[in-house]
């Protein structure tokens, strides 16, 4: 994979004299590719924290009680359709063989970017949102009772998104459905539903409290467990657990201990994405990962 794999306008040389640099890191996708990352952990650590509210998950999935029908919409590049004012775009800057280059449209990785993508998508979609629309960072559902006020909502909803210049990716669109999976749950015409995917969950969840994920990875196996502590009693609320694949059998302790958290934290996504959560895992292993200078290989997700 080459810089020129991204659209030319993403990004560009940075000036010479130039305050910030961050390093480039390449993960591995599922299919084999590899995906351009850039490790912006010394940048988040002096940055001010934007408070912009990400919308609470039972709040958004309690406007979906009574929808007959529903899509969702998903931004094609997701955050690399934000354009950046000049001031931020230095603080993007990446090192490449070639020199510094820094950031047109924000990249992924910056403390604030969810907060930023959620502050857009509200602007945007103002006066739709909460009557026909709802908005979760990038992900986008319009739900309706009919299906001839559901087509208007989707031309309302598609229109302001062009207006706005941002496009859709139309892979991951999924049109006119009367059950569907979002934010771990199930959508469907008769109501809310848990996904199977996440079952069993054990008890009521309280979304404004902290979530604790407990996570171990033993010689053949991952284990997950979420919980909530009330009047200072621990409850479980789910658990998760999966099988090491032939390869994943090979990873030394390190690296199957931060394959645990990836997987543990994509697995639980919806419940723990923009509150607090507390994760517990073998400490003593990871906690170098923190003030790694160049972690490589499977350790790249994990660190950054």
């Amino acid at each position: 994979m080459t810089l020129t794999n991204v659209k030319r306008t993403t990004f560009e040389i940075a000036q010479l004299l130039h305050p910030y640099a961050s390093p480039i890191v390449l993960t591995s996708k599922k299919e084999g590719s590899l995906r351009f990352c850039v490790d912006y952990r010394g940048l988040n650590t002096i940055t001010v924290r934007d408070a912009y509210p990400i919308p609470r998950i039972d709040s958004t999935l309690d406007s979906l009680q009574q929808a007959k029908f529903v899509s969702t919409l998903d931004l094609k590049s997701g955050y690399w359709q934000v354009e950046m004012d000049q001031e931020s775009k230095q603080k993007t800057a990446f090192i490449t063989h070639k020199g510094l280059f820094e950031f047109n449209f924000m990249p992924y990785g910056l403390t604030n970017g969810p907060a930023t993508s959620q502050r857009l998508m509200d602007i945007i979609l103002a006066g739709l949102k909460w009557q026909c629309c709802l908005v979760y960072i990038d992900d986008i559902v319009i739900f309706s009772p009919t299906f001839d006020q559901h087509l208007i909502d989707l031309n309302n909803v598609r229109h302001k998104i062009r207006k706005a210049g941002l496009s859709i990716k139309t892979s991951k669109y999924q049109f006119c459905r009367q059950e569907l999976k979002y934010l771990g749950h199930l959508v469907t015409s008769e109501g809310i539903k848990s996904d199977p995917f996440f079952a069993p969950v054990m008890r009521i969840l309280h979304f404004n409290q902290q979530f604790i994920l407990e996570l171990d990875a033993s010689e053949y196996g991952l284990g997950a467990v979420l919980a909530q502590e009330l009047d200072r009693k621990k409850s479980v609320v789910a658990y998760a657990s999966r099988t090491l694949t032939p390869a994943e059998r090979k990873y030394v302790a390190t690296e199957k201990e931060a394959l645990a958290i990836v997987w543990g934290t994509k697995h639980f996504r919806p419940y723990l994405e923009g509150g607090k959560v507390l994760v517990r895992s073998d400490y003593k292993a990871l906690q170098w990962l923190k003030s790694a200078k160049d972690p490589t290989g499977r350790l790249i997700r994990p660190a950054i």
